[in-house]
């Protein structure tokens, strides 16, 4: 297989991570788009998966006939409506019969849990637990921004919103307030307090937008904004809630543990602190583990998976930019 080439996408709710490798693990492409989450963005999630596909193949100097297997692992597939127009604008493409599309989560797992066994714990914009235990597959949160996925980036952002517009009379007096208002008034060049509703109205990205936050609260609570800080911490404890809920279910040990983080927001060290901090009644050590590819090598390698073609993580790594 020496010339067989591999597309994997990882589409999420903020970003959207394009790779095309080799059977050696070499990587020839790289692009890059905005969120593709399909439950969220609907047709233009299809059209911006479409244009990521067409993108990194272009910077592979390949063709779509070139690539023996497409891996698209995405964020809200559950939307069967619009899984069904991507399947159909992959026909059109020629390419529908060598593609699998699977959720982002699973992807992910196929990169950090290549052994098949292990909990894996993605908190970004959106947020999932999930294990495999001789393939039975467990799952808790994922159930989207606005079905009670707590402790999720865009959680995160929506409360900082929420806070500022029912204390808005207090935004310019409260120093809490003021400091947290002058993040979003930098960050969306915004003047006054009365306009923070433009930014959730009318906006095609309103969820990575406001999931974009979620990493500016949580320095402001590593500088000890009180209200940023509360934010974080109930953020924080709704996931250990998730990951003791996951090892109940799973009856793992609690002792020694090994936890493979995913997403943005739970790569930052204060964030993962406050979480440890969480759980540290329940868990004994926890040792955290992370990947510097993107996911999407986790869907092309599923790809490779049921053509029974091995590709090493280390070798992908060895011969790769992290993306």
């Amino acid at each position: 297989m020496e010339n067989s080439y591999f597309l994997g996408i990882d589409g999420g709710g903020s970003n959207t991570h394009a790779v095309i490798f080799d059977a050696s693990g070499e990587t020839l492409g790289v692009a890059v788009t905005r969120g593709t989450n399909l439950a969220i963005y609907k047709e233009l999630a299809v059209k911006r998966i479409v244009s990521v596909i067409k993108d990194v193949v272009n910077t592979s100097c390949l063709n779509l006939n070139n690539i023996n297997g497409f891996g698209i692992a995405l964020a809200g597939i559950s939307d069967l409506n619009y899984r069904e127009m991507l399947l159909k604008e992959l026909d059109m493409l020629g390419i529908s019969n060598n593609s699998i599309v699977l959720s982002d989560g699973e992807a992910a797992y196929r990169l950090l849990c290549p052994s098949g066994n292990g909990v894996l714990v993605s908190v970004g914009t959106g947020i999932i637990c999930m294990a495999k235990n001789n393939n039975k597959i467990y799952k808790i949160a994922g159930k989207g921004h606005e079905e009670g996925d707590l402790g999720s980036g865009y959680w995160i952002g929506k409360q900082l919103f929420k806070n500022l517009l029912i204390n808005a009379n207090l935004v310019y007096v409260d120093n809490d307030l003021k400091d947290l208002f002058n993040i979003i008034k930098e960050k969306f060049n915004i003047s006054d307090i009365t306009l923070l509703n433009q930014i959730l109205e009318d906006n095609d990205n309103l969820i990575s937008d406001v999931a974009s936050v979620a990493s500016l609260l949580i320095e402001k609570a590593k500088e000890n904004n009180d209200l940023a800080l509360s934010i974080i911490q109930e953020a924080t404890t709704y996931v250990a809630d998730y990951i003791n809920c996951i090892f109940d279910d799973l009856k793992y040990t609690k002792e020694d543990v090994i936890i493979a983080c995913n997403g943005s927001v739970i790569k930052n060290d204060f964030y993962r602190k406050l979480l440890a901090d969480a759980l540290q009644f329940d868990f004994k050590n926890i040792h955290w583990i992370f990947s510097d590819l993107s996911p999407a090598y986790g869907a092309g390698l599923m790809v490779c998976d049921m053509n029974k073609i091995e590709i090493s993580l280390t070798d992908i790594l060895e011969k790769s930019n992290s993306v």
